[in-house]
């Protein structure tokens, strides 16, 4: 006989389940603001720092942050229904939820659902939160408020990671507390996980395509500066690159204002060479065991490459409709050297390949290399403080971020903005003024 209380809780929890999914709809309807604060604010806690915020339903166990993107996904639907035609970008992200979610159903029909959507809950954060954002207007104030927003919220997590080097006891994620008892000495300053270090990169990224706009030092600018130190010293390397090659692509969408990046660049690595060489042998140590880690035989990058000598073969041996459509959501392979359950590759291009197979991976580098090939060619209208340069640095970092991780739900809001302006890029006319930056407001 089943338990009168199990069934009131299970009760209570699915009446929780339906007031949330239908609040966040409207709050999602009402203001993409409001949306994305929540949901930065939720995947900072839940994906990034791992906090435990949810209830169970049944045998589920259902996140906050599951309720609050429902009711995003409900609000997006609603939304696409007024489009009148989907464009290129737009109808690569809606491909890419419905193989996502053919993927999950597969593997649910050999797993469980349960299992299958625990793997399924990254993808469908990622692309709900990137159609989501390609159903508004992104005209030059929204760009901007959205930059604001973007660059506060990249402080304040800046200032979080301040705080923990100062009090360790601040450290709330369970797995950056064990992490922090890991002998090298670059381990002791990841205080953040990659995720935020990102996170912080892009608004840092943000700020410092500013400068191409003037050479004064704006508030922004500067503080630009402060968060690209503070990503050097996280130590999360592969968030280095990706930082790299944002600026990279800042000085290769407009060269001829290379003179007015120098300032940031030298400061940050002025202040960086003053840290790595003044300070205590702490600091020294951190970036000499930073440095040589790659170079070792049990380097992190030599076991996620080790990773993806595993996976792509397996999954291509598997015949020629796993090659095509993937295994779906959930299916493990082993590890060869330990013996281990492996389920992530450390890749989001050979995870979508796995999950999703051939079809899935064209269509993921489709979502991500077509905008930047609009926002290439193309005129697109510019805010004060997000404009094309900005857009492609962003996009680059991510599209190099994917290969030693997969993208969280922030980079998903990201992609989702960088998307909706290259499709707005794609209609607005060529109009330029002399020194060939495109008319502020053109195509509004």
């Amino acid at each position: 006989m089943d338990d009168p209380t199990l069934i009131a809780a299970d009760d209570l929890a699915a009446v929780f389940l339906v007031v949330a999914v239908s609040f966040a709809t409207l709050v999602a309807l009402a203001s993409w603001r409001i949306t994305v604060a929540a949901v930065v604010v939720l995947g900072v806690l839940q994906t990034h720092l791992l906090l435990d915020l949810s209830v169970s339903l049944a045998s589920y166990r259902i996140l906050l942050l599951d309720t609050v993107m429902l009711g995003v996904m409900v609000a997006c639907g609603i939304r696409l229904l007024s489009v009148r035609r989907a464009d290129l970008v737009l109808g690569c992200w809606i491909a890419l939820a419905a193989l996502s979610l053919f993927a999950m159903m597969r593997a649910s029909s050999t797993i469980g659902l349960g299992a299958a959507a625990v793997s399924f809950r990254p993808d469908f954060y990622l692309v709900v939160a990137a159609l989501y954002m390609q159903t508004f207007d992104w005209t030059p104030v929204n760009l901007d408020r959205f930059a604001t927003l973007w660059l506060s919220a990249g402080s304040a997590l800046a200032l979080y990671g301040l705080g923990c080097w100062i009090e360790p006891a601040l450290i709330i994620s369970p797995a950056l507390k064990l992490e922090s008892g890991f002998q090298l000495a670059y381990m002791q300053w990841r205080v953040l996980p990659a995720s935020s270090a990102l996170l912080i990169a892009s608004a840092g990224l943000i700020g410092f395509a500013l400068w191409t706009r003037s050479s004064a030092a704006t508030g922004w600018q500067l503080v630009a500066v402060l968060l690209l130190i503070m990503v050097a010293l996280l130590y999360h390397r592969s968030v280095w690159v990706s930082a790299v090659a944002g600026v990279a692509a800042a000085v290769l969408v407009q060269p001829q204002l290379l003179g007015r990046l120098l300032p940031p660049l030298a400061l940050t690595m002025l202040a960086l060479f003053l840290i790595w060489t003044v300070g205590d042998e702490l600091v020294a140590s951190a970036f000499d065991t930073a440095v040589s880690e790659p170079f070792d035989a049990s380097s992190t990058w030599e076991w996620r490459t080790r990773n993806w000598r595993t996976m792509i073969p397996e999954t291509i041996a598997a015949g020629w409709t796993t090659t095509l459509f993937g295994w779906g959501y959930g299916i493990g392979f082993e590890d060869p050297v330990s013996g281990l359950p492996l389920s992530n590759p450390h890749n989001a291009y050979v995870q979508m390949f796995v999950n999703m197979g051939l079809l899935g991976l064209g269509v993921f580098g489709t979502c991500l290399t077509v905008p930047l090939w609009f926002l290439w060619r193309r005129r697109v209208a510019e805010g004060d403080l997000f404009d094309r340069t900005t857009a492609m640095t962003l996009l680059v970092a991510l599209i190099v971020y994917c290969v030693p991780y997969s993208p969280s739900i922030d980079q998903g809001i990201l992609a989702g903005v960088i998307s909706g302006l290259a499709s707005r890029a794609r209609m607005t006319p060529r109009a330029a003024l002399p020194d060939g930056r495109p008319v502020r407001g053109a195509g509004k």
